[in-house]
C-alpha cells in the first residue's frame, strides 16, 4: 500500500510540474485510474482467533488458616490475671474470660470473641502467604486496638510481635506468646513495652476447651 500511495504522488508531482512549465511543454499524458492490487489469498496470513483475556482468579483462602482451625476451633473458659491497676502495673489482678474461636470469612480468618473483666474483644486471625507469617487483629470495647505478626513459631509455640493503642496512652509495644501443643489447654503470657526495650508482664491464662 505504502508502494501504491508512493508512485500516485510521485505521478501527480510530475503532472503539475509539466502543466507549470513553458507554452512549449508537452501536454501531459491523462493519468489512468490505478488498477486495484491483487492479492494473493494464500500468502495473505490468515485473520489469527484473538486471543481471549485471561480470567483474573480470585485468592483463594490460605489452606493453613483451616488447618490450624482444625486444631482451634471451639469453646474456651480462661483464667489467669492481668495488669490492671493504672496506678501500680505490676499489680496482677485474677480474671476470667470465655472465648469462641471459629473459622469464618469463607475459611480466610480465625476469629476469636471474648468475655470477661467487664469488657469484650475480637480478634482476626490469618495466614500471609507472601510474608510467610501470621497475622492478627484484635479490638476492644473499650476503643483499643492492636495489630501483630508471628516472629516465631517452634514445637507448638508461636510468638507475636505488634503495637497496642488505647487507653489515652500514646502507642506501646506488644509481645505474646501462645503454646498451643495442647490444643484442648492453650497457654498465654502477654507483655508490654513503653520503648521496646524493658518488658514488663501484662497478663497470662490457660483457656482449656
Amino acid at each position: 500500500m505504502k508502494k501504491i500511495m508512493f508512485a500516485i504522488v510521485t505521478c501527480a508531482t510530475s503532472v503539475a510540474f509539466a502543466q507549470g512549465a513553458g507554452s512549449g511543454a508537452a501536454k501531459a499524458p491523462e493519468m489512468k485510474k490505478a488498477d486495484a492490487p491483487k492479492t494473493d489469498a494464500k500468502a495473505a496470513p490468515a485473520d489469527a482467533k484473538k486471543a481471549e483475556p485471561k480470567k483474573m482468579e480470585m485468592p483463594k483462602a490460605p489452606a493453613e488458616v483451616a488447618e490450624l482451625a482444625k486444631q482451634l476451633v471451639g469453646t474456651y473458659n480462661c483464667t489467669g490475671s492481668a495488669a490492671m491497676d493504672m496506678a501500680d502495673p505490676t499489680k496482677m489482678t485474677p480474671m476470667k474470660l470465655k472465648m469462641v474461636m471459629k473459622l469464618d470469612a469463607d475459611k480466610a480468618w480465625i476469629t476469636s470473641a471474648m468475655t470477661g473483666v467487664g469488657m469484650k474483644m475480637n480478634a482476626m486471625t490469618t495466614f500471609d502467604a507472601q510474608s510467610k507469617k501470621w497475622y492478627r487483629i484484635l479490638t476492644d470495647s473499650m476503643g483499643g486496638s492492636e495489630t501483630s505478626w508471628s516472629a516465631g513459631a517452634q514445637a507448638g509455640k508461636v510468638v507475636w510481635e505488634g503495637e497496642a493503642r488505647g487507653m489515652g496512652m500514646k502507642p506501646w509495644k506488644t509481645r505474646e506468646t501462645e503454646d498451643m501443643s495442647n490444643p484442648k489447654d492453650v497457654k498465654m503470657t502477654g507483655e508490654m513495652s513503653m520503648d521496646g526495650k524493658t518488658w514488663m508482664k501484662s497478663w497470662e491464662a490457660s483457656c482449656k476447651k
